[in-house]
């Protein structure tokens, strides 16, 4: 079983990705999701364990399943030494 801080970051490495994918940074996310750039700032420092309902509309926002923010992130891959 996950511990509250392990979620707490899953979600902000998740959230951290999905913005990077839209070229997003936390005021282009505020404007999209209606969650104030504060909130958004607190979930990506883990200083906070945000609503469901937050973490909802910023799933919508980033066009992203609720499920995607909340799991384990993917694994970063090894670069080959060369």
């Amino acid at each position: 079983m996950l511990s509250n801080e392990e979620e707490m970051q899953y979600l902000a490495t998740n959230l951290r990705l999905a913005m990077q994918d839209r070229k997003w940074n936390q005021t282009d996310l505020e404007r999209a999701s209606g969650v104030p750039q504060y909130t958004i700032s607190r979930i990506l420092r883990c200083a906070c364990d945000p609503s469901i309902s937050a973490v909802s509309r910023l799933a919508k926002a980033l066009c992203v399943k609720l499920d995607n923010l909340l799991a384990a992130p993917p694994k970063k891959k090894m670069r080959s030494a060369s």
